[in-house]
């Protein structure tokens, strides 16, 4: 790319490779293709999810279908009667009432190229903008933060998509993405490699090959990584060890979100999604002092400001997909073992659960769509053998499917999810730590969704930030009910200060305190982060470690 001033992507690279086109592009679309009643569906996509009628030439959400089709397709009087009519039986809502997509989804290909933005990372914030000035003014004003050599930044960088781009409409939801033409990070600033016409594409090039093997080599967890964290906090999770020898791949993808296929997970989502919103939704009837204990990690001093209901919507949403996301991997994990358990009983066994390490290395063990065993592959032995059973764990959560799997009524099947996690979450570990279901799904949660390595502190405290603030507004409605808060007196408090001491806060033995122990960790070396060097050198392997994954210096060499 030769020349100053803003660099501009080549033609053909503006449509077919980023997946958008430009404003100039937009325009001969317009002029070139003549919308009409019999070609609508191919303009437009209605989301009925979101009801809402996207534009698939101008990649956004319309308001005023006739307006738009006037003024930017330039459509005849009689052809947009025609057009409306077609629509006319998909409901539509203002901008304001629709609903934004639960975080990190994959993009709606009709709203084009996902835009970078930064989220802030304060707990309990994560305030969103497409403007570095704007999310660092935010930090500076609302958080009082200031830039260190220690911390140069309170944000990280997200993937977001909006339904609306008029000013003042946009609403923006962060999506799953990544793209081999993504801007490439270096010393913490973004940079445009051109490799066509330079020798650096080379080396590029050997780049991406090496790291596609090492990609491959990271599916298999294993214990060797920590020795090359110099950051303590593999040595700290002790997650290398505890997933050792398992498929990092397959052990995510039991823990996602599930597709629109899968209506029973779906419906158990759903579930969820009312229980912590009613359980946030009741702490605005617990008295103050009780909600600053809640949110206080120490055991003898509440928190000078009270546990609340987060500022951001989408940060609430981010939160309970996580606690989604555990329960999703809990109910395929109990519905892999009843299989299972069945086979054994008829006499088939479970051979296709006894392959070797080197079947479940190999490339057919990669499941990218559905669950369940394929092509002779368990993908879920990994998460049986280590999924933690523990007490009346798994009959509470037999209950839980049970209501879902029947339909009870909505109360009813809220109440049984919160009996199966008060178990969970009110257990005492000591040393044992990985017997907590929550601390077990808390190192699978650390397996990057599309790297399929363990995350680092810095990708992971938020992460973790989200758990602890969900399991703490679950305790709370465990231990103080909402529906009986009118008849609740002091021996009440005097019951919850008892639980919350207990359970709920650091330095007690409990999942809660352990929790919150890596979480204080995870933020210690997360402030040190950016002030790291991206690149070093170990003998005697001359191994090259960077900010990304460590490389084989022989290798660059030798190409």
């Amino acid at each position: 790319m030769a020349g100053s001033g803003r660099k501009t992507p080549p033609q053909e690279l503006q449509t077919s490779q980023l997946g958008q086109p430009s404003r100039e592009q937009r325009n001969t679309l317009t002029e070139n293709i003549q919308v009409t009643a019999q070609n609508a569906d191919e303009v437009f996509e209605y989301l009925p999810r979101y009801k809402v009628l996207v534009c698939k030439t101008h990649r956004y959400a319309v308001r005023d279908l006739d307006e738009h089709l006037k003024r930017l397709h330039k459509t005849a009087i009689a052809e947009r009667r025609a057009i409306t009519s077609h629509f006319a039986d998909c409901e539509r809502i203002g901008h304001a009432q629709v609903t934004l997509p639960p975080p990190l989804e994959p993009p709606f290909d009709c709203l084009g190229t996902p835009k970078r933005a930064y989220i802030c990372e304060e707990p309990e914030c994560e305030e969103l903008s497409t403007s570095r000035d704007a999310i660092r003014i935010h930090c500076n004003k609302k958080h009082d933060w200031r830039s260190t050599p220690d911390q140069r930044t309170y944000w990280h960088e997200v993937w977001v998509q909006t339904f609306f781009n008029a000013a003042g409409l946009q609403r923006y939801f962060t999506v799953d993405y990544e793209t081999a033409f993504s801007p490439r990070k270096r010393g913490g600033r973004v940079v445009i490699l051109d490799t066509a016409n330079s020798r650096l594409g080379n080396v590029v090039t050997d780049w991406d090959e090496i790291d596609k093997k090492h990609l491959k080599s990271l599916a298999i967890a294993d214990r060797e990584v920590a020795k090359t964290d110099h950051t303590l906090w593999f040595k700290r999770n002790e997650w290398p060890e505890h997933l050792a020898s398992s498929n990092l791949r397959h052990l995510s993808l039991a823990s996602r979100l599930p597709g629109k296929e899968d209506r029973a997970l779906q419906e158990a989502v759903e579930v969820n999604k009312a229980l912590i919103e009613s359980c946030v939704a009741g702490l605005r009837t617990l008295d103050r002092e009780t909600r600053r204990w809640l949110r206080s990690a120490k055991l003898s001093e509440p928190d000078q400001r009270p546990l609340a209901r987060l500022q951001n919507p989408e940060s609430q949403q981010r939160y309970t997909s996580y606690m989604s996301r555990l329960l999703c991997y809990s109910l395929r994990v109990l519905q892999s073992q009843r299989e299972q358990e069945t086979q054994h009983d008829e006499g088939i066994g479970s051979a296709s659960s006894d392959e070797s390490a080197d079947d479940r290395r190999s490339e057919d063990s990669v499941v990218d769509e559905g669950y369940g065993s394929q092509a002779g592959i368990d993908v879920f032995k990994d998460a049986r053998r280590l999924y933690p059973w523990q007490g009346r764990q798994r009959q509470l959560l037999e209950r839980v499917q049970e209501s879902i799997t029947y339909g009870w009524i909505d109360g009813a099947q809220q109440e049984a999810l919160l009996q199966w996690y008060e178990s969970i979450i009110f257990q005492h570990v000591r040393g044992e730590t990985f017997k907590s279901v929550v601390l077990h799904f808390l190192a699978v949660l650390g397996i990057h969704e599309e790297e399929f390595r363990l995350r680092q502190a810095n990708d992971f405290s938020y992460m973790l930030a989200g758990v602890v603030y969900c399991t703490r507004v679950l305790g709370a409605e465990i231990i103080l009910p909402a529906r009986e808060r009118d008849e609740q007196d002091e021996a009440d408090d005097k019951r919850f200060r008892q639980s919350r001491d207990e359970h709920l806060s650091d330095g007690t033995f409990s999942v809660m305190s352990k929790m919150l122990s890596l979480l204080a960790y995870g933020k210690s070396i997360a402030l040190r982060h950016n002030n790291a060097g991206t690149m070093s050198f170990s003998d005697p392997a001359l191994l090259l470690s960077t900010a990304l994954l460590p490389l084989q210096v022989r290798s660059l060499l030798s190409s």
